[in-house]
């Protein structure tokens, strides 16, 4: 399946750590994440899965509080809504890729979320992630994509 976007854009998934950091300015990344985000907003089309979108909330509802958990998140859904983000489910094809991905890993503290990741830009035909996870960038470097911030 590909994904339907502007010609002259590329198409850039964005890591929950990233949106992270973009969203909340006490976040220790947001000095790296908001900047990149931000000029990506205007070059690429941005695409993650609702996996992330729930592990952004989940992750500002521990570090932070519930209340700015549900701000960023219904600023999330409204920009999904209006369509400056994309974010697709994660669907059959692409859990099965991320389980085999996972199964046959020796290494132990990489999320299941991270190999869906990895599966669904792979299966997408994504060149690029934005994240600052190491365990993402290793995978793009086994995998054949590319990691900007970590």
């Amino acid at each position: 399946m590909s994904l339907s976007t502007e010609p002259s854009k590329p198409i850039v998934f964005v890591d929950s750590n990233a949106w992270i950091g973009y969203a909340y300015a006490g976040d220790a990344l947001a000095h790296l994440a908001y900047p990149l985000v931000s000029r990506l907003t205007e070059t690429a089309t941005l695409v993650m899965l609702n996996l992330v979108v729930y592990e952004i909330v989940t992750v500002i509802s521990q570090r932070v509080n519930r209340h700015e958990a549900v701000i960023i998140g219904d600023t999330l859904f409204e920009l999904i809504e209006k369509k400056a983000v994309i974010a697709e489910p994660i669907d059959a094809i692409i859990e099965e890729a991320a389980w085999d991905l996972f199964t046959s890993s020796r290494t132990k503290n990489v999320s299941f979320t991270d190999y869906a990741i990895a599966a669904y830009v792979l299966d997408r035909g994504i060149e690029t992630v934005v994240s600052f996870d190491k365990d993402v960038k290793r995978l793009g470097r086994r995998l054949g994509f590319k990691v900007i911030g970590a």
